[in-house]
């Protein structure tokens, strides 16, 4: 890689960086893209050269923390022993990155068909892998859903739920810790 090409994919990181965190105190429809780049401390132009719209650049965050996610239930499906276990360190990761799921619960509705599309499209690469678990476990008797799909949208439906009125729930620090217990037992109930 040439110093002009390293020097484009630190700008892009940097451009990439700086709107999560633009997206996470503003929300990702009220930060307007000047307030990134002033943030990334680059021209205006520049962002617009590596991203078309301001949407590219919200798929593309979106995208890249919906990666992660996938990733680290990959790895925990195989380290952990059970689907439970899954679930806790789903939870702890949703808790580290709890501001920025929360913003992208209350705005949802709010975006075009298109990000809606593409959201949906990632939230079902982590599903199937909670699926995939739980057929397992169903195949082996350790547990006994009858209706994974229904439990699936159980789990997830609450998650986004309690993100989208966090402030209604909890003053200050993480909602996911406080109903933590809640989920993990109601979750284990509907499953086994």
């Amino acid at each position: 890689m040439n110093k002009r090409q390293l020097q484009k994919k630190r700008t892009r990181s940097l451009i990439l960086e700086s709107a999560k965190q633009c997206f996470m105190e503003n929300g990702f429809l009220n930060t307007p893209v000047s307030k990134i780049s002033s943030h990334a401390k680059i021209a205006h132009g520049t962002l617009f050269a590596h991203f078309p719209t301001k949407e590219a650049l919200i798929l593309e965050v979106i995208t890249i923390e919906m990666k992660k996610i996938g990733e680290e239930i990959q790895k925990f499906a195989q380290t952990s022993e059970s689907i439970e276990e899954i679930l806790v360190h789903y939870l702890d990761f949703l808790i580290e990155e709890e501001q920025f799921f929360s913003v992208l619960a209350k705005e949802r509705l709010f975006y075009s068909n298109e990000l809606k599309r593409k959201l949906i499209f990632h939230e079902s690469i982590i599903r199937g892998y909670f699926h995939q678990i739980l057929e397992e476990e169903n195949a082996q008797n350790i547990s006994h859903c009858e209706d994974i799909t229904s439990s699936l949208n159980w789990l997830f439906g609450v998650i986004n739920y309690y993100f989208g009125l966090k402030e209604s729930f909890v003053a200050s620090g993480s909602v996911i810790s406080k109903f933590k217990d809640s989920i993990l037992s109601t979750f284990k109930k509907i499953i086994l």
